[in-house]
């Protein structure tokens, strides 16, 4: 004998062959218990979990990190942060706290011994680093002009990088995180110098900038 929430969720199936698609078919389903559970095999999880939400789903079955077999879930702390700054005007609401979850799931991956993709949203080492220049420059001039989520907002900060993008900005920053102030011609030449470098990257080691510096102060950057 099924109880009432069950069998609700095995008649789920019919209803949906029963129903051609489009909104008919949501409004028809609309007031089932269920929730949605997907994989990010075509990288489209958190999308098709906001979808699932808005078509009346009573929840998401995720996990931290997105952790699970095959390309894995649908990312907590990234709906976390997603209903944070958007989940009025998507609406729905959760109860989750983004920086609990971007927490418990960096904690959840070293307890398994598994590092996350360097570029993977929120967790990743490169998250909130750029070193291209017109990004840096939006940045230093204001976080908003390049950032969707604060970095504060999950425990992570800002990183402003040197590499083969970097312009003026990028050096100007890298310099005041070092307590350095540049002269405008000095840091032309520094720039100079620095473009022509087929590693531009090795300057975001402090020595290996301050000698740049110190070559450009003395006029004989090489």
């Amino acid at each position: 004998m099924l109880e009432p929430g069950q069998e609700r969720f095995h008649q789920l199936p019919q209803l949906v062959r029963d129903q051609p698609p489009g909104e008919a078919a949501l409004q028809h389903i609309h007031d089932q218990i269920c929730t949605r559970s997907g994989h990010a095999r075509h990288a489209l999880s958190l999308a098709n979990a906001v979808a699932g939400l808005q078509a009346g789903a009573a929840g998401v079955q995720g996990t931290l990190a997105g952790i699970g077999e095959r390309t894995g879930n649908t990312p907590l702390e990234e709906l976390a942060v997603l209903t944070y700054y958007h989940g009025e005007s998507l609406g729905f609401r959760t109860a989750l706290d983004p920086r609990n979850c971007v927490e418990a799931a960096q904690a959840v991956l070293e307890i398994i011994g598994e590092r996350p993709w360097k570029h993977k949203p929120l967790l990743g080492e490169l998250a909130f680093s750029t070193a291209a220049g017109i990004h840096a420059a939006g940045l230093m001039n204001n976080p908003i002009c390049y950032e969707f989520v604060e970095p504060e907002l999950v425990g992570r900060e800002r990183r402003i990088l040197l590499g083969g993008a970097s312009g003026r900005a990028n050096l100007r920053h890298f310099a005041a995180t070092l307590g350095m102030e540049i002269p405008e011609d000095v840091l032309d030449l520094m720039y100079d110098q620095f473009s022509l470098d087929p590693s531009p990257a090795r300057y975001n080691t402090p020595a290996v900038f301050e000698q740049l510096y110190r070559d450009a102060l003395n006029g004989t950057a090489q």
